[in-house]
């Protein structure tokens, strides 16, 4: 099974990016420079992404 890899700023498009912007501003990167956990992956894809932020502030 392959793993992902990380995507740099640089390399996101416009919609991956505002996700990546929206995840920092409650998860700090890790000294890896990522968000670790499932927000990594979730930024691939954009519309998720906003969905699950979304619903982790609903809940709590």
């Amino acid at each position: 099974m392959t793993r992902l890899i990380d995507k740099k700023p640089e390399e996101m498009n416009p919609e991956e990016l505002a996700q990546h912007t929206r995840i920092g501003k409650f998860r700090p990167l890790r000294r890896d420079k990522s968000y670790g956990g499932p927000y990594d992956p979730w930024i691939r894809s954009p519309e998720l992404a906003k969905r699950m932020v979304s619903f982790g502030t609903f809940i709590r």
